[in-house]
């Protein structure tokens, strides 16, 4: 394969594993636009189950839960991914 192929192939691949993460945070109820971590980063204050995820999820990438909330350009959360009961509004 070439080096374009390989890049086609892992974009590909990555953008297939965010959609199953979506997937199954609209399943277990959260935002259909939102991944796991990023719901998990945004409630670990006020979840345990989120501070939990949080604190695995960053042994194998330390701040990924911070690192995957989505922000607007001002720096706040993006109101999209943020509804009552959430911990944030």
């Amino acid at each position: 394969m070439q080096g374009d192929e390989v890049k086609t192939i892992n974009s590909y691949i990555l953008r297939m594993l965010i959609a199953v993460d979506q997937f199954f945070n609209t399943l277990l109820g959260g935002l259909p636009d939102e991944t796991i971590s990023s719901r998990w980063g945004r409630t670990q204050r006020t979840s345990r189950i989120a501070r939990w995820g949080c604190v695995c999820l960053g042994w194998l990438d330390p701040g990924h839960c911070p690192d995957s909330i989505e922000f607007t350009l001002d720096g706040a959360p993006d109101p999209h991914h943020l509804k009552k009961g959430d911990g944030r509004v």
